[in-house]
């Protein structure tokens, strides 16, 4: 029997459970939403709120309210006393708005109304909105958090898939025609009772926890369940066939309920053939939407009170979130033995156009924790714990030796949701001008997914990570994964090393490298570019005792050297493998073996300015398309490129940019001293990142757009214009002038990237596209000279004049600074540069 509690008088009543408050919520026509403490029987919290709601949604303690007249409320439910709150309106249209949900962790929101168009809205910047464009008209949505995928409900029975990862959702795919048709005459009120009797019918889906299943409600008034896999059709629930107003899964997805306009309910357990229980309904109640609270289930009506039943499923057995899963899985695989664990089993690859789940562990490792598997905070304070439990500690410790933390390029710690609702947490453990690769940890599960910057190249796609994969590297064909043996959680999958092509996964393999006592790996890294048809990828597996693997495209180990440990690997089109050695505590080298020369070091054991003592110790390591290494240390945030690799013993390193001052205008933008970036990539002399706003140290969700930046290397100080005060307009003048050509800068820039260019003239694909642009960069080099000549005798600077002139080489340029010394009279001047013209052209 349903206990009846009457909070409203009238009106159309809907519920929502936030599991992070622990409040039931109740949203009535009327204008009032009332908060309800479902553990104790105190008297709820009345909240005014705008009339006529027609959907809620909650993330931790904000509550969204969309409403007939089009507006999108925002307010906050604390967890304590309320007092007085009031809402704002963060969204209007003209039309009524049918559904929403907050999506990225509660940074965003989406809405749909009686307009084809998904509205997107920025909580992050100032409540922006982006509208994406749908085949037809939306009635409802539903937002996986796991996967960071909606799934919206078309009025023409569709079910459309977005992708919400990126700051651009991206189409995902639909299901076409599974939903009743829908038609949404309401505008003013929506009278269930009367007019608006067909608008009952549910075409809401509902996400599994870990974002594998969709449950869909389906036109012959089933129930069906649809696998991201391949979006095909699993399995039905065994409902009764009557109109399905509501779906609800309880927080572990053992059980679904399902609503009928009567207040009847089925409770269903996916794959059982009959269900587990039902509840009477009665003809005058019409509900309206079903929720959950723990073992509690309530229901809104038509007519202004709410429902609940106390649930007792004797047949229910406890059953994890993990578990329903993997029960979905093996119905679509006719149960493959869990015992077969495999990354490598296609079974468990979900092709799509985005994104999933992650890499989880326990957060209290033995010795030291992964600061990327934690808060920077939760890292520190375990450090500072275990110091000072070794200093006081009777008993003798032993020796520890420096640990070096795995790294890929792009990696971040994780991320913990602030939704309350279990605890997942996420982190990118890739990321690279190709694309990313993120990890999601719910409860017991992890998966993984694989998204592309491009999407026309490549298909996103995720799956169920089984073996504790923390390490990545990525080109635009394949993709390899390593469980580095770290974490004493990994100990079962440690030293896994898993490869897959993009498209044609016949080819994957997996192995497992031998690690002694003590042993991890540190990083694994892919051939930097797939361009070569022949198929020649390189793939290298480095540990913290220094062993170096050299695998081919197919898993066959080729060669094995041992060095000093090592902290990171990259290897490039041209099997130049760039490594990094930790020699010490803040004592770091690096390395270049010549893989094509048979393994030859062109570079051995040179110092490498890193220290551990701020930030990140590493925040970008990739090639340029000349296979120059490239690395934008955490100490100060500058990308450097190495030059004269090639030539042993000659290797310098040239900083090309500060990539700080570059994203905040050189603090002169009050709006960006805040923001940083996330390095990606450098190709075509153009640096590609990703833009932090909001003081953010790494990337989160959803991810920014990458941007590509102009180098400008750091030559000028502009110390004194910023300390300067200036009113907005003076702030633009400064920009204009820190942006304004710098002929010595420009002459630094050409001089490097051309000799870049020279040195990588052997290896060139297109010799006459590459002497073309040499031929770009001397007369860029030439150009920008001439200019501070012309600035130097206009200052008198003759002596400085001369220098510049020193530098040139080309004839016609140096007939270029006679005439301009002509034109400033500077007779003495012209004497000496032709007498230099006379004595270039002796030695030619």
């Amino acid at each position: 029997m349903a206990t009846v509690i009457p909070a409203f008088l009238d009106g159309n009543t809907f519920v929502h459970y936030s599991n992070a408050t622990g409040r039931l919520i109740s949203g009535n026509t009327g204008g009032l939403v009332k908060v309800f403490d479902p553990e104790n029987d105190t008297e709820p919290t009345s909240i005014d709120i705008p009339e006529n709601v027609t959907a809620l949604g909650t993330h931790g303690d904000k509550l969204l309210v969309a409403t007939t007249a089009g507006e999108l409320a925002l307010l906050t439910v604390s967890t304590k006393s309320l007092g007085s709150v009031s809402y704002q309106v963060i969204y209007k249209c003209g039309h009524v708005l049918r559904d929403v949900a907050f999506i990225n962790d509660g940074n965003r929101s989406v809405c749909v109304g009686d307009r084809p168009v998904l509205v997107v809205v920025d909580h992050m910047d100032g409540f922006r909105t982006q509208e994406i464009a749908l085949p037809a008209n939306p009635t409802n949505l539903a937002y996986s958090s796991s996967g960071e995928v909606v799934a919206i409900s078309l009025c023409n029975g569709d079910v459309h898939v977005i992708s919400v990862i990126n700051e651009q959702p991206t189409y995902v795919h639909t299901l076409a025609r599974v939903l009743p048709p829908k038609t949404l005459s309401s505008s003013d009120f929506v009278d269930y009772a009367g007019a608006h009797a067909h608008e009952m019918v549910c075409t809401k889906s509902v996400w599994s926890n870990q974002g594998e299943t969709l449950l869909v409600p389906t036109q012959s008034r089933s129930v069906d369940a649809f696998l991201r896999t391949d979006w095909s059709r699993l399995l039905q629930l065994p409902v009764s066939g009557k109109t399905i107003v509501s779906l609800a899964a309880s927080l572990s997805l053992s059980v679904v309920s399902v609503l009928y306009e009567d207040g009847s309910i089925d409770f269903c357990k996916p794959g059982a053939a009959a269900a587990m229980a039902s509840l009477p309904g009665a003809a005058q109640r019409l509900a309206t939407n079903i929720t959950w609270a723990k073992n509690s289930v309530y229901y809104g009506s038509a007519s202004g009170p709410l429902y609940s039943h106390q649930i007792r499923l004797e047949d229910a057995d406890p059953v994890t979130s993990h578990d329903v899963e993997l029960l979905f899985v093996d119905l679509a695989e006719e149960r493959v033995s869990l015992a077969k664990k495999h990354s490598l089993d296609d079974s468990h690859i979900i092709d799509e156009d985005e994104d999933n789940n992650a890499n989880g562990y326990d957060e209290t490792a033995n010795g030291y924790d992964k600061y990327y598997n934690k808060s920077v905070e939760g890292f520190l304070a375990s450090r500072r714990k275990k110091h000072k439990h070794a200093k006081h500690s009777s008993s003798p410790q032993p020796s520890i030796p420096y640990r070096i933390v795995p790294y890929s390029p792009g990696a971040t710690p994780w991320i913990q949701s602030t939704s309350g609702t279990g605890g997942s947490k996420r982190r990118y453990i890739f990321m690279s001008s190709i694309g990313y690769v993120w990890s999601v940890c719910a409860e017991d599960q992890t998966s993984i997914s694989v998204s592309f910057f491009d999407r026309i190249v490549n298909k996103d796609y995720h799956f169920v990570d089984h073996n504790d994969f923390d390490l990545c590297s990525m080109n635009e064909k394949g993709v390899l994964f390593g469980c580095s043996g770290f974490s004493d959680d990994q100990k079962l999958q440690r030293g896994k090393v898993f490869y897959r092509h993009h498209v044609n996964t016949s080819d994957s393999w997996e192995r497992q490298i031998p690690l002694v006592a003590g042993e991890y790996i540190t990083s694994v890294s892919l051939t930097s570019t797939a361009d070569v048809e022949s198929g020649e990828v390189l793939i290298v597996v480095g540990t913290n005792y220094g062993y170096l693997r050299f695998f081919n495209l197919y898993g066959l180990c080729i060669n094995l050297i041992k060095t000093s440990p090592v902290a990171a690997t990259i290897a490039s089109r041209l099997d130049a493998v760039f490594i990094v050695h930790r020699a010490g505590p803040n004592n770091y080298t690096y390395s270049i073996i010549n893989v094509t020369e048979d393994y030859t070091f062109v570079q051995q054991e040179r110092a490498l300015a890193l220290t551990e003592d701020r930030g990140p110790l590493i925040k970008g390591l990739c090639f340029n398309e000349y296979s120059d290494p490239c690395i934008v240390a955490g100490i100060d945030d500058v990308l450097s490129i190495l030059s004269h690799w090639r030539e042993p013993n000659n290797a310098r390193w040239v900083p090309l940019l500060n990539c700080k001052d570059i994203v905040t205008d050189y603090g002169l933008t009050a709006s960006k001293r805040n923001w940083s970036c996330w390095p990606l990539g450098f190709q075509d002399e153009k640096f590609v990142a990703m833009v932090l706003k909001n003081s953010d140290a790494y990337p989160g969700f959803p991810l920014p757009l990458p941007v590509d930046f102009d180098v400008r290397m750091p030559v000028k100080c502009f110390r004194s214009l910023v300390e300067e005060k200036a009113d907005e307009d003076d702030v633009d003048a400064k920009l204009a002038q820190i942006q304004k050509e710098d002929p010595e800068e420009e002459f630094l820039r050409a001089s490097t990237f051309g000799k870049l260019l020279s040195a990588s003239m052997a290896d060139a694909d297109n010799e006459d596209e590459q002497l073309e642009k040499l031929n770009h960069f001397s007369m860029t080099f030439d150009k920008s000279l001439l200019k501070l000549f012309n600035s130097a005798c206009q200052s008198n600077r003759l002596n400085k004049a001369f220098s510049i002139v020193k530098l040139i080489k080309n004839d016609k340029a140096l007939l270029a600074a006679t005439r301009i010394g002509e034109r400033h009279n500077f007779n003495k001047l012209v004497a000496k540069i032709n007498r230099l013209r006379e004595e270039i052209m002796e030695e030619d």
